[in-house]
């Protein structure tokens, strides 16, 4: 091996990696969400849905929100701006063809994501 390759080989390696963690970053994770909308769907129905007319108004979503989080998390996230949040995303009343929308739950972890809001309320 010439000299001089060897002598650059610490600075190539480190490009590569860099070069590499760049691409995982734009390359979309082939992991799904374990849950999907439709299963988000039944347990927000089975929840909330209290006139059994399959659709959630703002009282529903708010009344749901504010039975199944502690006074503390609601600080932090009110069930007014979840509410708020739900109509902005996917249109209030809230019904299983504005759940389909591309803005509507799109997340699966963090605080408003489908994983979550599952394990708390159908879990």
């Amino acid at each position: 091996m010439p000299l001089s390759f060897v002598r650059h080989m610490p600075q190539k390696v480190l490009l590569l990696g860099i070069l590499l963690s760049f691409c995982l970053l734009l390359v979309p994770s082939a992991r799904a969400c374990a849950v999907t909308k439709k299963q988000l769907w039944h347990c927000l129905l089975e929840h909330a849905d209290k006139d059994n007319n399959n659709q959630l108004t703002n009282a529903e979503i708010r009344k749901l929100v504010h039975d199944n989080t502690h006074w503390y998390e609601r600080l932090i996230k009110s069930p007014d701006s979840v509410v708020h949040q739900v109509e902005q995303h996917c249109g209030l009343p809230l019904a299983y063809s504005n759940l389909l929308k591309g803005s509507c739950f799109k997340h699966c972890g963090g605080l408003d994501g489908k994983r979550t809001i599952y394990n708390r309320i159908c879990q």
